[in-house]
């Protein structure tokens, strides 16, 4: 299966220090309400999971705030939410049931990269 086209919109900053920014996710027409962060989204073929990285802003002050990685089965048509909070998050690549993530939004030289397994140890499931 070929990625679906995903768009993010409308598209807001966060933080007011020029991003991150994020908005709403769409994936071929269906519309995800939240605010997922803009260019973070990945799809890996083998699983037929969009991944994204999702913004939760649970106070004023930006240490109340957090991130989720969103996992999305396109066949189930299911949505599932990584257990893990995290200060910051950029998606890099997904095989097979492996996404490789750094908890920084550049990944920058130093940043190391890390990873997560698509499954129920990881990720709790929601009602699509």
């Amino acid at each position: 299966m070929n990625q679906p086209e995903t768009i993010i919109e409308p598209v807001e900053q966060i933080w007011n220090i020029g991003g991150p920014w994020v908005g709403n996710l769409i994936i071929s027409g269906k519309k995800y309400e939240g605010k997922f962060l803009s260019g973070d989204v990945i799809f890996d073929v083998r699983k037929s999971v969009l991944y994204a990285a999702r913004y939760f802003d649970k106070g004023y002050f930006q240490w109340q705030c957090y991130f989720k990685i969103e996992a999305i089965s396109i066949y189930e048509n299911r949505v599932y939410l990584s257990k893990k909070k995290f200060k910051s998050l950029c998606l890099v690549t997904a095989y097979n049931g492996v996404l490789d993530f750094y908890e920084c939004f550049c990944g920058g030289a130093k940043a190391t990269i890390n990873r997560i397994e698509y499954n129920d140890v990881n990720f709790e499931g929601l009602v699509s």
